[in-house]
């Protein structure tokens, strides 16, 4: 049980939309974890729950931007029924800018080549769980996967990074420099 709001996401629902009178409710859900990001309390913590075959798309710096404190986005499902963050632009970012967050369950897929930084760590205390990073196609990868570096407290398990012997592909973890307890 979460302890504040709980809001759900599903880009395959015929009855979703990022409206106010959405989210609440597993059948009328929000279509994105953005929109659902804009409705959450800081350090009230609220949970988004993302629920299987939902596929949000990543196509620029910071498409996806953690900036409320305390709140943890969880994926429903198990292997490839988990929900996609779908990667479409080598610049395409997850910023983790609000401390207290927490990214669960969720599949991370390179659709281009050389995605710079999936995840880009810039607050204290973000917990990084059960994530698959993998590729759509040959050639499609991650230079680097996680960047943290000056943040305290990054707690990363349970995760799998996944990639080809590609061009890119260079680093899972990078950067882990001048924070404590990563």
């Amino acid at each position: 049980t979460a302890v504040g709001n709980v809001f759900f996401v599903d880009s395959g629902s015929t009855t979703r939309a990022d409206t106010p009178a959405h989210g609440k409710r597993p059948d009328k859900p929000f279509s994105t974890i953005d929109y659902a990001l804009s409705q959450c309390t800081a350090n009230n913590g609220d949970v988004i729950v993302v629920k299987p075959g939902h596929v949000e798309t990543i196509s620029a710096a910071g498409s996806l931007t953690v900036d409320v404190a305390g709140v943890t986005i969880m994926g429903m499902g198990q292997g490839k029924t988990r929900p996609i963050l779908d990667f479409t632009a080598t610049a395409g970012t997850v910023e983790m800018d609000a401390a207290n967050c927490a990214l669960v369950n969720l599949q991370l897929r390179a659709n281009v080549s050389a995605v710079v930084v999936g995840i880009n760590v810039d607050a204290h205390d973000v917990e990084l769980a059960g994530l698959y990073f993998t590729w759509d196609a040959t050639g499609d990868d991650f230079v680097t996967m996680i960047d943290i570096t000056a943040f305290d407290r990054t707690f990363i398990h349970d995760s799998v990074f996944e990639t080809e012997n590609a061009a890119g592909g260079a680093e899972a973890p990078h950067g882990i420099a001048d924070g404590d307890r990563a």
